[in-house]
């Protein structure tokens, strides 16, 4: 039988949502207008965020989610409405990104500087030409990172392994050992990498000419650098100062009807439920 914490923790609401920050979670509670249906939790990393959505699915607890960033992995955007997705994965890079909307940060509240949109735009720009490099050079590690995962074996049951025979054949005859290590080699190759590097930079440089940077870069990196030159007039210290920019942003975009279209079909597909 389950605590009474537990239940109690998953009864707040009839939709629980846990994402990865508490950025997140003030941005989308005040976004969403503290809506009561909602009850959001931070739960940290991706990986955990899965695995206590499984968790609850595993308890028949079909009304528990999760949110993450997409960051250099896939987003499942086209499959939001399946039933069967209960952990939903941004098309845009982070959640930050939404906070880079020039005239929101402009009229909101805590833009005690008095800077107006164009200054605001040019900075988010001029900041997000200064992170192409970086961003291309964190696009080829994720890569080299999920080239290592290709495949990995999963832990087996216990009635899979009663020998050594079976040890010997979970460890040695699996894709991961028969292909994917093999080739790491050569993905560490310099040339190899030179040119992941090069098309990395490409594609950071044409989202900059398209226009579509502020989904594309992180949002998490020019939200820090900009809030210092809004936020000048009794400003809190570390992360508070950004949930409090995510907060007034989200309630300008209330105000001119702007929510970001991608948050609003992540709401009513959890509603739909």
């Amino acid at each position: 039988m389950e605590s009474s914490h537990l239940a109690a923790f998953y009864n707040a609401a009839p939709i629980i949502l846990w994402v990865e920050d508490l950025v997140t979670k003030v941005y989308l509670d005040a976004l969403w207008e503290h809506d009561s249906r909602f009850q959001l939790y931070v739960g940290g990393g991706h990986e955990v965020l899965a695995a206590v959505v499984h968790q609850a699915q595993h308890s028949g607890r079909s009304h528990v989610y999760c949110l993450r960033d997409r960051d250099f992995g896939p987003t499942n955007r086209d499959r939001w409405n399946n039933p069967d997705i209960h952990a939903f994965a941004l098309d845009t890079f982070e959640v930050e990104c939404f906070l880079l909307d020039p005239p929101a940060l402009a009229e909101c509240a805590v833009n005690t500087s008095g800077h107006d949109e164009d200054w605001i735009e040019q900075k988010l720009l001029e900041h997000a030409r200064d992170l192409v490099w970086w961003m291309a050079c964190r696009k080829v590690i994720a890569g080299l990172r999920e080239a290592r995962q290709i495949a990995f074996p999963k832990h087996p049951k216990p009635l899979n392994v009663r020998s050594r025979a079976d040890a010997e054949q979970i460890l040695f005859d699996n894709d991961w050992v028969r292909t994917t290590v093999p080739s790491l080699g050569t993905r560490v190759d310099a040339t190899l990498l030179g040119h992941d590097l090069t098309r990395a930079h490409a594609h950071y440089t044409a989202s900059l000419g398209r226009g579509t940077w502020s989904r594309d870069f992180s949002g998490k990196e020019i939200v820090n650098e900009l809030v210092t030159r809004l936020f000048t007039k009794q400003r809190p210290r570390g992360n508070a100062a950004i949930q409090d920019l995510a907060k007034a942003v989200a309630h300008q975009q209330l105000r001119r009807e702007c929510v970001p279209t991608e948050l609003l079909e992540l709401r009513e597909a959890m509603l739909r439920r």
